[in-house]
């Protein structure tokens, strides 16, 4: 078996991209449902890295792109949230603590060694 791996090492992508979509268009043309479909592919990647070929399987790299992209939408999400709440923060407590600083001269508020407040 190693060598018909190694026989077919540079089609092996190539091969697991053909069965991977004959395979799905079989599960479209009788007609099934999008779990069934989603299920038939999840046992086909434990079949392919059952014997070894897992490198090589397609639907693995589709699922890395789309995983990776979801991850950098909700990055980008939450980083736009947290430029707003801090843009909110800076223009209004910041600002007021900002003006505080500035008509009582140096520090007004710091922060103590058990996170309470000394005002000086």
């Amino acid at each position: 078996m190693l060598e018909l791996l190694e026989l077919f090492s540079p089609y092996m992508l190539f091969i697991s991209f053909f069965v991977t979509v004959v395979f799905n268009l079989w599960l479209v043309s009788i007609k099934s449902n999008w779990i069934v479909i989603l299920i038939a592919n999840l046992l086909l990647i434990l079949t392919m890295e059952f014997l070894g070929l897992a490198e090589y399987n397609f639907l693995n790299k589709v699922l890395e792109l789309v995983f990776e992209f979801l991850a950098r939408i909700i990055s980008g999400i939450f980083e736009g949230i947290s430029d707003i709440v801090k843009g909110v923060f800076d223009a209004t407590v910041g600002g007021f603590l900002d003006k505080l600083k500035r008509i009582f001269g140096g520090d007004f508020l710091v922060f103590g060694r058990d996170g309470g407040f000394i005002v000086r």
